[in-house]
């Protein structure tokens, strides 16, 4: 669909809301798509960026190694430094070709959703998964001011959580190949998180541990109670046979 445009012809930029799915529709895991996976790559101009960047700072270190092994004595200090930023350069430059195929990939042959989070390849069992509107940061909050008012759009983002770990993974429409791209996404986690219900699962084993918890502290502040009972009735006991025998 084209854009509207104002009167010098420019391009009229909205911010982009969230879909929102209504409660009453019905989803399944039946209904669901199978034996293929959905994949999202990660913003061109974000791999172009950190390519160009670790290039960079890959040539700098080249010409700090060869400037260290030509100095009299030879810093092995600078050169471990050198060599550490090498290798962590070398590592975002590779994976920039791995994030090009996919950021995140909803895999419904596996029944998973996968992230490629730092250097690691992270699965999430549509059993596990939740997603919710995310929030940014206060970095995150102030360089999204700024890029809203250099593009007119504004950043939208989405948590991807597995319920069972204390950590969760957020994504951006910055972070993705295009907004609708990250609507997409959302939607079909949404799907997901409506069709396996993890959150509501986890939510419902938690308050049923907590209640059993609870049975049990209560069962044993009974039992001990009892105890005490009966250990006063049987000092009791004994003080009276004691008397009577005086």
């Amino acid at each position: 669909m084209d854009n509207e445009k104002d009167s010098t012809g420019a391009d009229i930029k909205e911010d982009v809301t969230l879909p929102v799915i209504s409660e009453d529709d019905k989803v399944s895991a039946e209904s669901l798509p199978k034996g293929t996976v959905h994949c999202f790559p990660a913003n061109p101009k974000q791999i172009l960026i950190r390519r160009v960047a670790t290039i960079i700072v890959i040539l700098l270190c080249i010409a700090g190694a060869i400037y260290a092994l030509m100095s009299t004595p030879i810093n092995y200090y600078l050169l471990f430094l050198i060599g550490l930023a090498f290798i962590v350069s070398a590592l975002v430059f590779a994976q920039t070709f791995l994030i090009a195929g996919f950021r995140v990939a909803v895999d419904y042959e596996q029944n998973e959703v996968v992230l490629r989070y730092m250097f690691r390849k992270l699965k999430i069992p549509f059993e596990e998964f939740d997603s919710r509107e995310g929030e940014p940061d206060r970095a995150q909050r102030a360089i999204g001011k700024l890029s809203a008012n250099a593009s007119g759009h504004r950043r939208m983002y989405l948590i991807l959580d597995n319920v069972h770990d204390d950590a969760c993974y957020q994504t951006s429409s910055y972070d993705l190949a295009s907004e609708s791209d990250f609507l997409k996404l959302k939607e079909e986690a949404d799907q997901v998180a409506r069709a396996y219900k993890a959150r509501e699962k986890f939510e419902a084993e938690q308050k049923a541990q907590a209640e059993q918890d609870a049975a049990d502290e209560a069962d044993e502040a009974k039992e001990a109670e009892e105890r005490e009972t009966e250990s006063i009735s049987a000092e009791k006991t004994e003080d009276s046979i004691s008397g009577d025998n005086e």
